[in-house]
């Protein structure tokens, strides 16, 4: 089976990108949370994103009534985007390999708006929850799609061989 996300995509998509997990209630009406980390697994077929159980209760709610889910992953500097999509996803508890993620991608994404001018004072009221109060998305990607801005925005990337 080909790999929808190789090394160099997941690669990006670790790095400490503003991250954003969306889905809809069954009237599709949209929903959106900041997430607060991610992680994938070695083969690129399990993607784990973290959000706050209060901040993200009514997209969490949404992908347990078991609407589709997208995840978005976008640099702060080049505005370079990904966008995941999978039909479903599970939402369960995290694991402290989870709370490990959540460590990594705040201190990266805090690097990353560092180094355009957001001190780390914003990165944290930009996160402003209890860092043990969230709950992890679990979904197998089935479609990845460049949202760059420009012309091959909403381009769907083919799966790596």
């Amino acid at each position: 089976m080909d790999r929808l996300i190789d090394a160099a995509t997941a690669s990006f998509m670790l790095g400490g990108l503003s991250l954003n997990l969306a889905s809809c209630d069954p009237r599709l009406q949209p929903s959106l949370a900041r997430a607060c980390g991610c992680d994938l697994d070695a083969d690129g077929g399990r993607l784990s994103i973290c959000v706050g159980r209060v901040q993200g209760a009514q997209v969490l709610g949404d992908i347990v009534a078991g609407a589709a889910v997208a995840a978005v992953f976008s640099e702060v500097v080049s505005h370079r985007t990904l966008q995941i999509k999978a039909s479903s996803a599970v939402v369960r508890a995290p694991t402290r390999a989870d709370h490990a993620a959540v460590d990594r991608y705040l201190e990266r994404f805090a690097t990353r708006l560092d180094a355009i001018g957001f001190t780390p004072r914003f990165v944290s009221a930009l996160f402003s929850f209890d860092a043990g109060d969230f709950m992890v998305v679990e979904m197998r990607p089935e479609e990845i799609y460049s949202q760059t801005p420009g012309p091959g925005a909403g381009q769907r990337l083919q799966a790596a061989a």
